[in-house]
């Protein structure tokens, strides 16, 4: 397990930089921390520093869709869901049969039964302090 502390947005986009030349892909990255702790900040920059711009939060919408020819970001935001039927529903369980570029970032992911997921699991919790965060990847 590895715990960096990011005291500026300047840190975070170092670690989401450093994310982009070690996360495999094919992996589901799960994003755990409260509200405004910098989840979907983390995944803008990741997907700045692998060319995609334009990356909106999913929050209302459950899921964002980003692809170049390098690489197939999917992100997101379970807070809303009330089931796991409703993500059913919604096709959450076919992005897995997605392209081998793909990287998934997941929200909220306790409201998903994550035994379900047969990929990679790259865990990231964010802790916040008054104007740090500590994030802990396992």
């Amino acid at each position: 397990m590895s715990q960096v502390k990011i005291k500026n947005l300047r840190d975070l986009d170092e670690y989401a930089k450093k994310l982009t030349q070690t996360l495999p892909f094919q992996c589901v990255v799960l994003l755990n921390g409260p509200m405004a702790a910098g989840k979907t900040e983390l995944v803008k920059m990741f997907c700045k520093h692998v060319g995609i711009t334009g990356v909106t939060s999913p929050t209302f919408a459950l899921h964002q869709h980003y692809e170049t020819e390098a690489i197939i970001v999917d992100h997101l935001d379970l807070f809303r869901v009330e089931s796991e039927e409703e993500l059913s529903e919604a096709g959450f369980w076919d992005l897995f049969l997605g392209d081998k570029r793909q990287v998934i970032f997941i929200e909220w992911p306790e409201k998903v039964d994550l035994d379900k997921i047969s990929r990679a699991v790259v865990n990231i919790t964010f802790y916040v302090a008054r104007d740090e965060r500590t994030l802990k990847m396992s």
